[in-house]
């Protein structure tokens, strides 16, 4: 269910919110790890900026010369991996400001896309992992992209018909896809209960 900026910004604006804590953490993370770079980006669309505006802000240093988004993604991809999937615990990955999702905006290159799917995947089909639970919606990163992929693994869909509606995920994810499926509908994915620490071990060792 995709979030318009502004709900996003009223949910985090609520004095008990959840989110709230969790967003003040990853602004810190941001902060420390990617030299304020993903700090400014996160800032644009919970306060709601345009597309334009967030896509102004991939791809031009803003006027205190951060580097663009995008270089820095090329520079330390482990990190960049890692926070985003920070992102992902704390706020749905197809919230939208207009048509453009988190995922859209901070993966705009296939490598860290094929990364990120290749590290989330990497969970799904693990049963020690985290004591029992893996710690991802299989298709929580694709559904940052597509959101109607979650629909259609919700409804029975095959796998083979995922694959054919998203193209993207053929070929080498074919196997853990079906593994991901048979856990997902089975109910033994769990997105919220992975480990930073985890997270952060998986990110290096990719």
């Amino acid at each position: 269910m995709a979030h318009s900026a502004a709900e996003i910004l009223r949910g985090l604006n609520q004095a008990k919110a959840p989110a709230q804590c969790r967003y003040q953490d990853i602004f810190k993370l941001c902060e420390n790890c990617m030299d304020d770079v993903f700090a400014v980006q996160f800032n644009a669309f919970i306060n709601g900026k345009s597309v334009s505006q967030v896509k102004r802000l991939l791809s031009e240093p803003n006027s205190r010369g951060l580097l663009p988004i995008h270089k820095l993604i090329k520079r330390d991809m482990n990190k960049a991996v890692a926070l985003l999937l920070e992102w992902g615990k704390a706020f749905d990955l197809d919230y939208k400001v207009g048509r453009l999702t988190i995922m859209d905006a901070l993966c705009q290159t296939n490598a860290i896309r094929d990364k990120m799917l290749r590290l989330v995947l990497s969970y799904t089909d693990d049963p020690d992992n985290n004591n029992g639970n893996s710690g991802f919606h299989p298709m929580v990163i694709f559904g940052g992209h597509e959101p109607s992929l979650i629909a259609l693994l919700d409804a029975g869909a095959t796998v083979e018909a995922c694959m054919k509606r998203h193209p993207m995920l053929g070929g080498v994810f074919k196997e853990r896809i079906y593994s991901a499926r048979r856990n997902w509908m089975a109910g033994r994915l769990h997105k919220d209960n992975l480990p930073n620490t985890v997270l952060r071990a998986r990110a290096r060792q990719l």
